[in-house]
């Protein structure tokens, strides 16, 4: 039994390690872009930084948790928060080819009322 938590503590280890290792990129207009790095949208779209929805900003806000839907929801709508954070990827998947890549979703009209309720 000691030998097989060894094994086991071991090979998650190895998985962990690499998992850090790679993130996902992704082709957008001909340049590898790091999906998970919200950091990566700002040397092209740096424009919009102070022009569009907040990013980097905790989800719900503080204090405000009441007019937000919980974190659970937005994940099973396929809205990704990255370590509780409001983030480009939130709201754009640049797998989709659509104009301004919306995240495609289920059981709302609107994509901003999946987050907001007001």
């Amino acid at each position: 039994m000691r030998n097989l938590l060894a094994i086991l503590t071991f090979l998650l280890t190895i998985l962990a390690f690499f998992g850090t290792l790679q993130a996902e990129n992704i082709d957008h207009n001909g340049e590898k872009v790091e999906v998970d790095d919200p950091e990566a949208c700002y040397p092209c779209h740096d424009d919009l930084k102070d022009h569009t929805h907040p990013v980097m900003i905790p989800y719900p806000p503080p204090g405000k948790e009441n007019n937000y839907a919980s974190p659970t929801v937005l994940t099973t709508a396929g809205i990704i928060l990255l370590n509780g954070q409001v983030v480009c990827i939130s709201c754009h998947d640049l797998g989709n080819p659509a104009l301004n890549h919306p995240v495609e979703y289920d059981g709302a009209s609107e994509l901003c009322l999946v987050c907001h309720f007001k």
